[in-house]
């Protein structure tokens, strides 16, 4: 196509050069004589284009839309996920647990307790846990402590441990069983709990060894100390009473078992009325012995003025670790006490806290002076 200048006019005309062309007005070259270089070439672009779109037969090309002929099939777009959404819990597997169970001597003699211990070793920590002891023939079963849980291991090692623990006293020599323990226990909490699973432990025994006849009271002991303290003034008086406080600590045994030492206390120079004793036990740092002890206080009177003597206290008992008799001593302490000694119509000594301001003024007393 070109642009030719019409015979006596200014104006320019658009000829098609060859080709199936065909131009659509001659009113453009009226047009094109007033633009300048710049609008021309605009004018000629519109025109060329106003051209293709009523020639495309002529190229030959098709006559689809290019947007259905190169459109791309329909695609779901993805919505993002919510950051503050959980995500669906995924169902985690989860080891059946494990019951354990051990006893702190496989020789203990007679009346020397042994830890028995149940171990349960889980994954995770126990909702419940219930424990039937059985019946052991020739030895009787009492709860020291537990349930109690501690972590084992570490990583994908660790695990939950859950303990409680026995003393078993044999009270007869010679072989002694323990049957297997049921134990009934659940994981987990809440709507995260397992039903509930059984356990059953292996059987343990041991080998009770007899008493030695030696030693009376019976008393197979690792160590046993005797300690005592009181009140009682410097000067004291006679009939004024004042507190003796005796604490016997042994390990290898309960403080139930100890005896008491009220038999022993006998003297002439005090009365003895006791009190109620405090007994305690509980298990030794290594985890395998047990400490017991034995606290009696008691009040005392001195019943005459001079000097006053406790008495000893002897203990014999048998050291377990090394096989033979040993003895626990409280040597006593010595007292003096002055004033007088009150008697009754009797001619025996009074407590001073039976006595009434009557018999402080003298009624009806028999009095005499020591020095």
């Amino acid at each position: 196509m070109k642009a030719e200048k019409a015979n006596n006019s200014n104006a320019m005309r658009l000829q098609p050069t060859e080709g199936p062309y065909r131009v659509i007005t001659n009113a453009a070259a009226d047009v094109l004589s007033r633009l300048g270089a710049l609008r021309v070439r605009q004018a000629l672009c519109a025109g060329v284009l106003m051209l293709a779109t009523t020639s495309v037969a002529a190229f030959g090309w098709p006559q689809h839309p290019y947007g259905q002929q190169y459109a791309y099939p329909p695609q779901q777009q993805a919505v993002p996920a919510n950051p503050w959404q959980a995500a669906p819990a995924k169902p985690v597997s989860v080891s059946k647990p494990e019951v354990e169970v051990s006893l702190s001597l496989a020789e203990p003699y007679l009346l020397q307790p042994a830890i028995y211990a149940i171990r349960v070793v889980s994954e995770e920590n126990l909702s419940s846990i219930d424990i039937a002891m059985p019946r052991i023939d020739g030895a009787a079963v009492d709860q020291l402590d537990g349930p109690r849980a501690y972590s084992r291991g570490k990583g994908v090692d660790r695990r939950i441990v859950t303990e409680v623990r026995y003393a078993v006293t044999p009270f007869k020599a010679g072989e002694v069983r323990i049957p297997s323990t049921v134990v009934k226990v659940r994981q987990g909490e809440g709507k995260q709990q397992s039903a509930l699973i059984k356990l059953t432990s292996e059987p343990v025994g041991m080998s009770v060894l007899p008493a030695d006849a030696s030693v009376k009271p019976w008393l197979p002991l690792t160590d046993l100390r005797i300690h005592a303290r009181h009140d009682a003034s410097r000067n004291m008086r006679v009939g004024e009473p004042f507190t003796l406080t005796v604490t016997m600590s042994a390990k290898g045994m309960t403080g139930s078992q100890l005896p008491g030492i009220e038999p022993m206390l006998v003297s002439e120079d005090f009365k003895f009325y006791p009190e109620r004793p405090r007994i305690s036990q509980k298990i030794g740092l290594d985890g395998n012995s047990l400490e017991g002890e034995r606290v009696e206080s008691f009040t005392v009177i001195p019943q005459h003025a001079g000097a006053l003597s406790m008495p000893v206290l002897d203990i014999a008992y048998w050291d377990t670790a090394n096989h033979r008799r040993a003895r626990a001593v409280w040597s006593g302490m010595p007292f003096s006490a002055s004033g007088a000694q009150v008697l009754d119509n009797d001619g025996q000594p009074l407590h001073s806290e039976y006595f009434s301001d009557d018999y402080r003024l003298g009624r009806d007393l028999k009095m005499f002076w020591l020095p």
